[in-house]
């Protein structure tokens, strides 16, 4: 049932007194819409399916399901939420326009096929991070009519496989953010500028495509974000060719640009995200902070980034992320609160977590990549530590920067080349009764290993602290292989953003670790701390990640 026929059905059942009939048929409707949708994209595989096709249960209570209220009797969706839930198939973009929804959300998920409609009644549309392919779909003419200010309102597009060039009607759309990064587009870029509206300041992301040339000086007329706090500025170009010589033109496009200097990510080569990416790396103007990932046997790269807050405590975050071809992505970052050699702190039943930062990694060659950082300084709201519900929204600082990174370390076994008889020790490793702290090894190929000790302060404040240092693996007395880690350093007085100084940061002699590994997933770890407050003591360990190796059968460097 279209929404031309549903008009003229309701119309008749108010005409005419059957508004039970006409509720009927338009809940049956729906319902039958939503099973297509469910079976076409893989539900009983979802990871949450809860209610859905269950005769017994609304549709309105379906899992990622939302309902406005009704008319006429009739209960109304306004919003399917299903993002990273395993939808596995292809998508009929057309049927769920025709259900009136507000809002769609199905990023992260490994939808495909191609998109037949632009949905010009759905408010905020997200599919993100799936295999879509294709052209983006033109505007109907008799669209158009129904597009308004502020609605459509964002569309999601990042991260698929679109091609060929940004359809020209739709510089009628007027809305307020546009995120086509990571496609292959490569015409009209003018036209995504165009398509954002002129009531309110927007962004537009046509990062990470295949445009190439100059950009017309009267795109200076969109409004765009000078700073925003979910994107961070309004505008992203990076990695594609621009030619940009007019001075008024870069002015204009560096006071909107995610990351500032975005001179630094245009016009730039590229190679692509291989195993061998897993390990250390750093600025090298801005040693004492620096990141460490891995790539892991699913293809998913988790980061450990450490460094320190605006306001010079130790600071550091982790989480899995996105692989692309030749970069890695990351929504957000977390950090948290606790307590040394205890794990996580709960308040009121819930863990101490938060969003902390986005990130983005760009491999520029084996050795180096581009690191795009997009940080949320707290310094002005409530403690993590507070009750949840008792704080107030708070202004957050949205802090975003882009440096160079160069390599430190690579895990042994992560090329053909590196191979060493201890690489299976590499990974992230913690004990499940202490989750929420927890050390990660690189195991190097000369039996070197560096060790990170992600963990919080001994003095009851909850704060992060974070430990690194590096020592041999060699046969242990009551185990195959021990680590000992003497001096294990604490760096301090660092502090985050354009106001860091390498040369202000202390490493602190914090004492000795050492690594029994029983096997390649356990072990036990032995600390004895110069400091005070943090003692001595021991507690058992197990492998939480495991860093994907080279396929030697396919060299890749």
């Amino acid at each position: 049932m279209t929404r031309h026929s549903l008009a003229c059905l309701t119309r008749a059942c108010l005409f005419f007194g059957a508004s039970a009939l006409c509720s009927a048929v338009a809940a049956q409707d729906t319902a039958s819409t939503l099973e297509s949708f469910y079976q076409a994209t893989g539900g009983d595989q979802w990871r949450d399916n809860t209610g859905w096709l269950d005769p017994a249960v609304d549709f309105c209570d379906w899992y990622g399901v939302s309902c406005r209220g009704s008319q006429g009797g009739q209960q109304v969706i306004d919003r399917i939420e299903l993002p990273a839930n395993n939808l596995v198939g292809t998508l009929d973009l057309a049927a769920l326009d025709e259900l009136g929804l507000t809002e769609l959300d199905l990023a992260d998920n490994d939808l495909a096929g191609t998109l037949e409609r632009a949905p010009v009644g759905i408010h905020l549309m997200d599919l993100s991070n799936n295999r879509f392919e294709g052209a983006l779909p033109a505007l109907r003419s008799e669209d158009i009519p129904l597009i308004v200010d502020d609605s459509p309102h964002t569309w999601r597009l990042a991260n698929n496989r679109f091609s060929g060039p940004i359809p020209t009607n739709w510089s009628e759309l007027r809305l307020r953010n546009l995120d086509l990064t990571g496609n292959e587009l490569d015409g009209n870029a003018a036209t995504a500028f165009e398509a954002i509206g002129r009531e309110g300041p927007g962004f537009l992301g046509i990062a990470d495509n295949d445009f190439a040339g100059p950009l017309p000086p009267d795109i200076t007329d969109t409004w765009l974000q000078l700073h925003d706090v979910d994107t961070f500025g309004g505008l992203n170009l990076c990695w594609n060719d621009w030619q940009i010589d007019d001075p008024g033109l870069d002015d204009w496009i560096a006071a909107r640009h995610v990351g500032g200097e975005y001179l630094d990510c245009i016009n730039r080569a590229r190679t692509t995200v291989t195993p061998g990416i897993s390990g250390s790396f750093y600025n090298s103007a801005r040693s004492g902070e620096g990141l460490t990932v891995m790539m892991l046997d699913s293809g998913q790269p988790v980061m450990y980034w450490f460094s320190f807050d605006t306001e010079g405590r130790q600071q550091w975050a982790f989480e899995a992320g996105f692989h692309h071809e030749e970069s890695l992505q990351w929504r957000t970052l977390l950090e948290t609160r606790g307590d040394f050699a205890e794990g996580i702190r709960f308040v009121e039943g819930q863990r101490t977590v938060r969003p902390l930062m986005g990130a983005r990694l760009d491999r520029l060659s084996p050795n180096r990549m581009h690191f795009e950082r997009r940080y949320w300084d707290y310094t002005l709201c409530p403690p993590l530590l507070d009750p949840p519900g008792t704080s107030q929204p708070c202004p957050l600082i949205p802090i975003s920067d882009r440096l160079d990174y160069s390599r430190l370390t690579q895990l042994a076994g992560t090329t053909c080349t590196n191979q060493s008889d201890h690489q299976q020790y590499s990974g992230a490793w913690y004990d499940p009764f202490r989750s929420g702290e927890g050390f990660v090894i690189e195991a190097l190929p000369d039996d070197r290993a560096v060790v990170y000790w992600f963990t919080y302060t001994a003095d009851g404040s909850g704060d992060q602290a974070w430990m690194v240092g590096q020592g041999t693996i060699e046969p242990g007395d009551q185990s195959p292989a021990e680590i000992i880690v003497d001096p294990l350093y604490q760096p301090i007085s660092g502090v985050y953003g354009a106001d860091f100084d390498p040369e202000a940061v202390e490493a602190v002699d914090w004492g000795r670790l050492r690594i029994e590994l029983d096997s390649a997933d356990t072990g036990r770890v032995y600390w004895n701390s110069n400091l005070a407050e943090y003692g001595s003591g021991d507690y058992p360990i197990v492998r939480l990640a495991r860093p994907m190796l080279a396929d030697c059968d396919n060299a890749q460097p």
